[in-house]
């Protein structure tokens, strides 16, 4: 018994076509994936968010050195802040506060750069 001729080749049943296994682009075809979770997981909760940081230190919750700088920068007045400054008074790492404004900080409208490392907030 033999399928039907299938592109110029009689194929015995129950021989699956070429393009059955390859796709019509000569590329292999995966199998179906099986679901990552496992069927033992499938009704536990779901664990609720973290509330720290992931850090190995264990760590602050998030964004809340964003409301420090602009605790400090508020309290700096007119004349804003150094990068430094602010690290010494936050006691962390220089490089940290100045990705910060370099990132997060050069978008917020209330802050503005007066020099070079020197930041402030906007007169109201």
């Amino acid at each position: 018994m033999t399928q039907a001729n299938q592109g110029g080749v009689n194929f015995p049943a129950g021989v699956p076509h070429r393009h059955d296994l390859w796709g019509m682009n000569g590329k292999r075809r995966r199998r179906a994936s099986r679901s990552s979770v496992s069927p033992q997981s499938r009704g536990r909760d779901i664990v609720p968010p973290a509330t720290t940081s992931l850090s190995p230190r264990g760590g602050a919750k998030h964004r809340t050195l964003k409301i420090r700088i602009l605790a400090l920068l508020a309290a700096a007045g007119p004349e804003g802040r150094t990068v430094e400054e602010l690290a010494d008074e936050l006691e962390i790492l220089k490089f940290r506060v100045q990705t910060w404004f370099d990132s997060t900080g050069k978008r917020l409208p209330e802050i503005e750069k007066t020099a070079p490392g020197r930041w402030r907030m906007k007169p109201h």
